[in-house]
């Protein structure tokens, strides 16, 4: 999977698809975790899904760095389109990037952990949704983008 095209030009239509991979990196991780929290909850061993779970919070990590790093490359920190760093989608990933490592760990800190329900609403507590929202709002034909059957 391309994650980034390095390009000049910072057209609305590019920023759009970079905020998709993002979300959707997000997505996949999340479901992830929820996956090595069964499995943990379950007695599986650690062995089982150690490696998947480092490798998803290695990666959590990276797309971060690199999704920041484009925008900032773009354009420059002051003349990014209100909405495209929003702290707390980083925050997010932030957490679930912690979260991963830890349930990678054979005696994890138990706030490190999230159970469950911390990981249905972790979305929602970081106002992910309202930031997907925002770019809807500015591209209303932007449906496929984030996976719609139809443009939204």
């Amino acid at each position: 999977m391309t994650l980034i095209r390095r390009r000049k030009s910072t057209e609305d239509s590019e920023l759009l698809e970079l905020v998709a991979q993002f979300f959707f990196a997000y997505v996949h991780n999340l479901e992830a975790y929820a996956e090595f929290y069964r499995n943990r909850e379950a007695g599986h061993p650690l062995s089982a899904y150690r490696d998947a779970a480092l490798y998803r919070a290695r990666f959590g990590a990276y797309f971060s760095r690199v999704f920041f790093e484009r925008g900032i490359a773009a354009q420059g920190f002051d003349e990014l389109p209100d909405g495209w760093l929003p702290l707390d989608a980083f925050g997010a990933q932030a957490r679930l990037v912690y979260a991963l490592t830890a349930i990678a760990e054979d005696d994890p800190e138990p706030e490190a952990l999230m159970t469950l329900e911390e990981t249905a609403a972790l979305t929602a507590q970081y106002g992910l949704t309202e930031w997907v929202g925002h770019w809807r709002g500015r591209f209303p034909n932007i449906g496929s983008v984030f996976g719609d059957e139809e443009p939204a």
